[in-house]
């Protein structure tokens, strides 16, 4: 009967993060250019029959991440019929499975109680409820974590064979991306603090674990002269090095640290709460206090139970130092440590029920979900009428638009507007769904459409109804030579 009451408890949290998460996605789904260049060469790779070796690109043109991501996209994006909103329910599926994952993980590092107060957490935080509907490569990263947790705590408490996992879950996270690299030295730190556990045939096993996920990427690497690999081995001292000053990059100033406190300040607070800024502020202000009031604590490791807040304090530490380090990291780097600083939450609300009572710790809780729900569904909040061309609904008004009017015809399209001087005229998107609807643009065509994302830059001389389409706030110019 326990049991059952638990799984019942538990399928209404999950249910509710799933709800957070899918509720109107299709009418505000976020289809940027950026997603567009994956999803276009997803589908090729469908088309062609091929199984790709690497995923999607990174910010720095030289590199690529595994393509582990591009393997759980393709069977999606046949069985929704190469409809870009598939991509969506991975991250709502991703993000709802979490609730599961953590809390039967953490009921066992930790307890039952920090279990369910991480876990509704987890379910209702805004920082991960708008990762997952954004649907991006880069938020599966927090599932193998727990993963990588579990298999760590089974080291620390003497089993060296666990490394194999551990580094099995490595190899996986870094599939999805490299962010994660900033909790190694926490993962290292466990693993010298806990050295007498460790066989010359463990670290053998760890090594091979890494490697197994990491094949694909290796094998494509080297059939082009490891050029990533290398690049990226002289990308991480050179970072450090800017950061020291020896290099004009990331170089340490006044104006960077002010920036960096400003972004860690906004992932402390939009982790558990969104549109309340002085909430967010005290709840950030009560965790570095914990933290400093707990330091002593996350020196001891003698015991079992001392693993998970050596660990979680540690990845938070040197997770925060290595985007320090970085200068203005892009908000999805953080995701690696969302469930990190959770989990440390959940502790601290689990001190303070020991010691105000329960009732009030369910309060705070149920007050930080109201606030949260209060943005959501607020016309600025996740579940809003979209207005921008940005959403998936509104640039399919606009290319079908396009579509109809070229009535089979080949055309040329093209895209003025923000980051427009990125290779493709940063028109993926359209250029997507153009080819989904039916007619792919062709290069050089006859009949050209330009979309106008600002009306202010449409050339003002056009006004031949037939030379200019209207679609909401966006323009379309018409030429046919």
């Amino acid at each position: 009967m326990k049991n059952k009451k638990i799984l019942l408890l538990l399928l209404l949290i999950f249910l509710l993060g799933f709800f957070l998460r899918f509720w109107k996605i299709e009418e505000n789904f976020i289809f940027s250019a950026e997603q567009a260049v994956e999803y276009l060469e997803i589908k090729n790779f469908i088309l062609h029959r091929e199984i790709p070796l690497y995923g999607p690109p990174a910010s720095h043109s030289w590199f690529r991440f595994g393509p582990f991501y591009y393997w759980l996209m393709m069977p999606l994006m046949v069985l929704f019929n190469f409809n870009p909103i598939g991509g969506a329910y991975l991250g709502i599926l991703a993000g709802s499975s979490m609730v599961f994952l953590n809390f039967f993980l953490v009921r066992k590092i930790f307890n039952q109680k920090v279990a369910w107060l991480s876990s509704f957490l987890i379910a209702t935080s805004p920082f991960l409820v708008e990762f997952s509907r954004s649907a991006r490569f880069y938020f599966l990263v927090a599932i193998p974590f727990y993963l990588l947790f579990w298999f760590l705590c089974e080291f620390w408490q003497g089993e060296g064979r666990f490394l194999f996992w551990l580094g099995l879950s490595l190899g996986i996270i870094f599939n999805f991306h490299l962010s994660p690299l900033i909790i190694t030295p926490a993962i290292f730190l466990v693993l010298l603090v806990k050295r007498k556990s460790l066989r010359l045939k463990n670290i053998g096993q760890g090594f091979l674990g890494i490697l197994i996920p990491s094949l694909p990427f290796l094998v494509y690497d080297l059939t082009h002269g490891l050029e990533m690999t290398t690049k990226m081995l002289a990308w991480i001292p050179y970072r450090v090095a800017g950061f020291l000053g020896f290099f004009p990059k990331n170089n340490f100033t006044l104006d960077i640290l002010k920036e960096n406190l400003q972004i860690f300040i906004n992932f402390f607070s939009e982790t558990f709460i969104i549109g309340q800024k002085n909430l967010g502020i005290l709840i950030t202000i009560v965790m570095i206090a914990f933290l400093i009031f707990n330091f002593k604590k996350a020196l001891k490791f003698k015991k079992k139970e001392d693993f998970g807040w050596f660990f979680l304090f540690w990845a938070l530490i040197f997770g925060l130092f290595g985007l320090f380090i970085h200068g203005s990291p892009p908000k999805q780097y953080f995701i690696i440590m969302a469930p990190v600083l959770i989990l440390i939450f959940a502790l601290i609300l689990e001190k303070l029920w020991k010691r105000i009572g329960g009732i009030w710790v369910v309060g705070m809780v149920l007050i930080l979900m109201f606030f949260n729900l209060k943005y959501y569904f607020s016309s600025s909040g996740f579940y809003g009428n979209c207005q921008s061309f940005l959403c998936l609904k509104n640039q399919k008004e606009i290319i079908k638009t396009i579509v109809d009017d070229a009535q089979g015809e080949n055309f040329e399209l093209k895209r003025v507007g923000e980051f427009d001087y990125y290779q493709g005229q940063y028109a993926q998107n359209y250029q997507y769904l153009a080819w989904w609807l039916g007619n792919q643009p062709v290069e050089g065509a006859k009949l050209r459409y330009t979309i106008y994302e600002q009306i202010e830059e449409f050339p003002p001389e056009v006004k031949e109804e037939g030379k200019r389409l209207k679609v909401g706030s966006v323009y379309i110019l018409k030429e046919n030579d």
